[in-house]
């Protein structure tokens, strides 16, 4: 699977957790606040994850977010369709894989969007569900990226 679909479908997932109420305008804002960080400092996040974190990043380039971009509004569109559920998440771990940046990023976006507008009790069960689905969670790397994206995001206010 090519890095494009991997980060489409961490997108994809990360946006059905945070739609499990509905998207709220704040969280479709949150998305679009993280990709355009994760975008512009991919460079320095690979770079963290394999000095500071001593991570082999070879499982993602981030260089390919930027190709992303233009699916963006579909996947925003399509997220209330998706019926999360361990079938869904069984089907997006195939194509994201087992690489612990890619899912623990995937983990990372999907809670840093349904905070967006404070985490409801379905949200929280879709989140739930994503960590059950995926296959390679860290908390220590899932607080790092939310670190990372946080900074990133007010660097380019």
């Amino acid at each position: 699977m090519s890095d494009k679909e991997k980060l489409k479908k961490v997108l994809e997932v990360a946006l059905a957790a945070s739609a499990a109420d509905g998207v709220e305008y704040d969280e479709a804002m949150s998305l679009a606040n993280s990709i355009l960080p994760a975008v512009i400092t991919g460079e320095a996040l690979e770079e963290f994850l394999t000095t500071q974190a001593g991570i082999d990043i070879e499982d993602v380039d981030f260089s390919e977010l930027i190709d992303v971009m233009p699916e963006v509004i579909e996947i925003v569109k399509n997220a209330e369709t998706i019926e999360l559920d361990s079938n869904y998440m069984q089907e997006a771990s195939s194509i994201i894989g087992d690489g612990i940046v890619i899912n623990n990023l995937c983990m990372a976006l999907s809670i840093r969007i349904a905070g967006a507008d404070g985490i409801s009790a379905m949200e929280a069960g879709a989140l739930e569900t994503v960590a059950q689905g995926l296959v390679n969670i860290n908390p220590d790397l899932i607080d790092g990226i939310l670190h990372g994206l946080t900074v990133a995001e007010g660097a380019m206010i």
